[in-house]
């Protein structure tokens, strides 16, 4: 698990990257690109999120069977 709370990734070029349970508490993720970026499970509360791309990135929660 990546824990990246408070850092400054703003205009990180992310796509396609495995984000899955990562801290991105207060990130700022201002204008980078998560386009296709799995993020199951991540916490972004308070992240900048301004500008950024996230077309088809995953946020699905996991199922349990």
């Amino acid at each position: 698990r990546a824990i990246m709370a408070g850092w400054y990734l703003s205009r990180m070029h992310l796509a396609q990257a495995n984000l899955n349970g990562a801290d991105l508490r207060a990130a700022n993720l201002s204008n980078a690109n998560l386009h296709g970026a799995r993020l199951i499970c991540s916490d972004l509360r308070d992240a900048n999120l301004m500008y950024t791309n996230m077309k088809d990135a995953d946020f699905s929660i996991p199922t349990i069977s």
